[in-house]
């Protein structure tokens, strides 16, 4: 399987900023890969903590061993005396403890299907491998290649799971998944799924096969309960190459009016999507909806959007919450999501409809198509710390960060619902060259938004002309406040070109929508204590004297203040070969301190970097820490 830390170079490269200071007087260096780099510095210290705990339970009880060289008649509770046929694996009764081993490095043909399986919570039922080959236990099936149906405490780990569709267009295609776990009509609830570590792929990315998903599909919602499914952990897998999502949860009530997309937020409970790499994707490469109290993070999602037929099947980016309540999307990287031929949508990370209450934070998205994060209508959500840079905006996501309340008539949609409210976009990098940088549109949601607010953001465009606008807000939207912005430009002549149609909002011309092509001084007005610059490679000062202390049990880092233009600290936790990369960030801070909250004893690797105001990273400093 492959690692995502070897794309970690790939990503910082395209990133940084080179080049020498502009003032002969002050030169920094630019950052200096820590990858495979030893340790400034080892602090050890004594601690209480325990050992790792396991990130899923261990199942206690039968072992079932499957092999292309068994025999179908044996029972399968030895290495000796294997099952061969995914057939005999299907005929199983399988109880609480057992698991399902199949031989590392042998094909199974066929599709693995069970209905009404339940472990225990501390003893689930396990499907993996075993044996010493280097290559996963390979399962190649057709449509739903893997289906579980009213599962509870089940484990899927190490697998090759590969599924096949028919191309869309051709004889035979139809929708499907590679490895699904299914809810139908029902009044019971489900727990504890996990998923991990699995390569789950189809025969192309032109089908309509969806990769992992969680479904629910009933005719009335009265015929399944709320939290239907509740605790489901998605990580650590490579999935690949299917034609409509990497990883995927949606409900669906046939019978119901309205879209059928715009879901009740209270299917699932508790879904986390942590450290998998998606790539290849006809269409979206995650997606979370019917969900409360969820997360996406720590994921590689690139190259998505790739189906050459214009199928509307899903939309077109790489991450997205759709009818969502409470969700964090933090800590990935997504790059090259593209429009799946229909020139809309294509951005890194989109808010979408029925949402609320979602935080995209410490998220670095470039070289979409579309936009680098975007949203529809959406309540209550956070834009903030993330590196959004080199966006293409060529679709009808047309800005580095666009805010759309585009939406649909749902009986699940409440009136509030249809705009944007509460939304803060901050402390926000926003790169872009021949781009707008910023964007409020009106698309068919209500245009009653109130409590919006674009601060703290450092702007840095590279454009080599005045022509495009830094700032559009469209005609009838209401964008209540802009404060404390920084704005980079290659030429302080430049005019400063803004549309803002806000009413009761302008810098002049009360009443009217204003379009400005002049001063900064004018916008300065309308963006309070905002600042005008020209554009600069210089690099951050270097991080030095980087030190840890173990206090009232956290590890405490500190170091010296860095010299020159410091926007802030970045703090990684990468392990000791990886480059530094948002996946592996801890956070940011404006202080020379950081307080590290550990879970177990072991090696930690802490790297601190310091980052100028227009995104360019200073050499940075690695240390080891040891808790025993």
């Amino acid at each position: 399987m492959k690692k995502i830390v070897l794309f970690f170079a790939a990503i910082l490269a395209l990133t940084a900023f080179g080049g020498c200071s502009r003032n002969e007087e002050e030169k920094f260096d630019n950052y200096v890969d820590v990858a495979g780099q030893p340790a400034a510095s080892t602090f050890t210290f004594a601690t209480e903590l325990g050992e790792k705990s396991p990130v899923y339970p261990l199942s206690e009880g039968r072992t079932f061993y499957v092999s292309s060289e068994g025999n179908d008649s044996n029972d399968g509770l030895s290495e000796s005396a294997p099952l061969k046929t995914v057939a005999a694996v299907n005929a199983l009764a399988l109880q609480a403890g057992d698991s399902v081993c199949f031989r590392r490095g042998d094909v199974f043909e066929g599709n693995l299907y069970f209905k009404n399986i339940a472990g225990e919570a501390d003893n689930p039922i396990t499907f993996c491998g075993y044996g010493d080959a280097d290559e996963a236990p390979h399962i190649k099936g057709g449509n739903n290649a893997v289906k579980f149906e009213f599962a509870s405490n089940v484990v899927v780990r190490d697998l090759k799971i590969e599924g096949y569709g028919a191309d869309y267009g051709e004889s035979g295609s139809v929708g499907g998944d590679v490895l699904l776990f299914t809810y139908g009509a029902t009044q019971d609830r489900f727990e504890n799924i996990y998923i991990f570590n699995n390569e789950v792929c189809s025969n192309s990315y032109e089908n309509r096969l969806f990769g992992i998903t969680i479904s629910a599909s009933a005719p009335l919602e009265t015929d399944i309960p709320e939290k239907l499914l509740s605790h489901v952990v998605i990580s650590g897998n490579e999935v690949h190459t299917t034609g409509r999502t990497g990883i995927h949860s949606g409900g669906w009530f046939a019978s119901e009016t309205g879209n059928q997309n715009a879901c009740r937020q209270t299917d699932f409970y508790d879904i986390t999507v942590d450290g998998n790499h998606v790539y290849d994707m006809g269409h979206i490469g995650i997606y979370l909806g019917g969900v409360t109290e969820s997360a996406i993070t720590h994921n590689l999602v690139h190259d998505t959007g790739l189906y050459s037929t214009d199928a509307l099947l899903e939309g077109e980016c790489g991450i997205m919450a759709i009818s969502a309540d409470t969700m964090d999307i933090m800590y990935n990287v997504t790059y090259n999501n593209f429009d799946a031929s229909l020139n809309f949508d294509s951005m890194g990370i989109d808010i979408d409809w029925n949402t609320t209450n979602i935080n995209v934070q410490y998220n670095h998205t470039y070289d979409c198509l579309g936009s680098g994060i975007a949203t529809m209508a959406n309540q209550n959500s956070f834009i903030r710390n993330n590196r959004i840079e080199n966006n293409r905006c060529a679709t009808n996501n047309n800005s580095q960060v666009q805010i759309g309340n585009f939406t649909v008539e749902s009986q699940y949609i409440g009136s509030d619902m249809h705009g944007v409210t509460n939304l803060a976009v901050q402390d926000n990098l926003i790169v872009g060259k021949d781009t707008l940088m910023f964007r409020a549109k009106a698309e068919n949601g209500s245009l009653n938004w109130t409590g919006n607010k674009f601060t703290g953001n450092r702007v840095v465009n590279k454009s080599e002309t005045d022509e495009k606008y830094w700032i559009t807000v469209d005609d009838d939207v209401c964008w209540n406040a802009f404060e404390n912005n920084r704005y980079y430009t290659a030429n302080l002549a430049y005019k400063f070109r803004v549309y803002d149609g806000t009413s009761g909002a302008l810098i002049e011309n009360a009443g009217q929508p204003y379009i400005f092509d002049g001063t900064f001084d004018a916008w300065a007005k309308r963006d309070v204590n905002s600042l005008l610059a020209e554009l600069s490679d210089t690099p951050a000062g270097a991080v030095t004297d980087l030190k840890a202390e173990y206090k009232d049990g956290k590890v405490v880092l500190t170091w010296d203040a860095a010299k020159g233009d410091v926007w802030h600290y970045n703090v990684h936790q990468p392990a000791f070969e990886d480059s530094l990369s948002y996946i592996n960030m801890l956070g940011e801070t404006s202080e020379t301190s950081y307080v590290f909250s550990p879970q177990a004893k072991g090696e930690y690797y802490f790297v601190v970097q310091s980052e100028s105001n227009q995104g360019v990273y200073g050499k940075a400093m690695k240390i080891k820490v040891v808790l025993n």
